[in-house]
């Protein structure tokens, strides 16, 4: 978890399996209760508001922003001389999106005074948003460290 511009704000790294949708009327990412083909990673704002008082009161989900897409499983296969083996597109591409969570990981880090990573892997029957509540709530818990959200 890293600080965006205050202290009651988070943003988390998340990989996620569900399937994206887009809000019709203000074209904003979000992530609904259908599972993808794919496994998708990228960072979720969280605010933590306050009252009059100052008090902690309740999060608010912001902007999700979808950094990487892994190549839809199962990953086809082809045949050589040797025998079966993944197509050499979709090798490259999950490379590619392995080098990029890997690189967003290693950022995340790199700003961070405290080089922790939690990974929380929600139950089941929790949607998107349930799974990211969940996850701030650890954060606010445990004072400010970096994780990835599943």
């Amino acid at each position: 978890m890293r600080p965006i511009d205050a202290t009651n704000d988070f943003n988390l790294l998340y990989v996620t399996d569900r399937a994206p949708i887009t809000d019709p009327q203000t074209n904003a990412l979000s992530y609904g209760s259908e599972r993808s083909r794919t496994m998708s990673f990228g960072s979720i704002d969280i605010r933590i508001e306050t009252d009059s008082n100052g008090a902690v009161g309740e999060m608010k989900l912001g902007g999700i922003k979808e950094i990487g897409r892994f190549p839809e499983v199962p990953y086809p296969a082809v045949v050589s001389s040797a025998g079966y083996r993944r197509a050499p597109g979709v090798v490259a591409s999950h490379e590619a999106a392995v080098a990029s969570f890997q690189g967003e990981i290693r950022h995340r880090l790199a700003k961070t005074e405290r080089k922790e990573v939690v990974v929380f892997i929600h139950g089941y029957n929790n949607s998107f948003a349930d799974a990211a509540n969940a996850m701030g709530s650890i954060c606010r818990f445990l004072g400010g460290i970096s994780f990835a959200s599943c």
